[in-house]
Formats: C-alpha cells, structure tokens, sequence
C-alpha cells in the first residue's frame, strides 16, 4: 500500500531547479519528516503569581483579601485619595469600569464623577473615587520579571 502524500509548505531553498516539482511532490511524504523537530511551549511551567493585597476597612477593622487586577486597582484609588484615578492617569488598554465594577462587587463604595476633557478626541471620561475609608494591611505585590 502507497503512503499518502501530504502537502506541506516548501521553502524554495528546499527545491532543486533540475527537478521537476511533481518529483519533489512525490519524495515528501508523513515519513520524510524528521520527527525530532523541538516543540514551542507557549504555557509557562508555573503559573505567575497574582498580585494581591489586603486591605482593613474602616473603622469596624474587617480585612478583605483582593486579588489580581481588582488588587492592583484598588492600590492606584488609595494612592489617588481624594483626586480619584481616571482612565487617562493609568496605562492605555486597561479596562478600568471592569475592575471598579470588580470591587463594587466585593461590597466598596466607589464613586463616578463624569467629565469632559478636550483635544483632539475630545469627549468624556470618568473619575472614580474610592469613598468607603481602607488601610492597605498587606501589599503583596509582584513585580514583573
């Protein structure tokens, strides 16, 4: 019984000009692979770590233990205080109403105050203040490697 032949894609260093490519063709086949090809591992073999912190909400001194982006956010409103934290203050691309819907969720109180910002792509944008009083107990953050 004839093995199937594969089609694969072909470099044109592979070829030789004095042959006919229909020969070519006909040589590669499934066994003419070589088999010992290295394999491309895109999943590290640890997970990274999240971040994480833990903050004691004031003044009844209950701990609440947040993890990953909800963490690394509330970090940047203790940070802010009172002037809030904007989309425009942190990296583009962070989706910043998902991680305060994230600790409104975990039960804080945080405010939306709309404004409007000029420019060339004027528009509006929001500013979230954190309201409900926290200290930061634990800050177990991971820095990038």
């Amino acid at each position: 019984m004839n093995s199937p032949v594969w089609r694969l894609a072909v470099h044109a260093s592979d070829l030789n000009p004095m042959q006919p490519l229909a020969e070519f063709r006909k040589e590669q086949t499934m066994h003419s692979i070589p088999a010992d090809l290295p394999i491309a591992k895109s999943i590290p073999a640890t997970a990274p770590k999240k971040s994480t912190v833990t903050v004691r909400i004031e003044p009844d001194g209950r701990t609440k233990r947040l993890e990953g982006r909800a963490a690394w956010m509330m970090r940047k409103l203790v940070e802010a205080g009172k002037r809030g934290v904007t989309p425009l203050d942190l990296p583009t691309g962070v989706r910043v109403a998902h991680y305060i819907f994230l600790l409104r969720r975990e039960g804080f109180i945080i405010s939306t105050e709309h404004e409007s910002h000029g420019g060339p792509w004027a528009g509006q944008h929001a500013r979230y203040r954190l309201e409900t009083p926290v200290t930061i107990v634990d800050d177990g953050s991971v820095v990038a490697a």
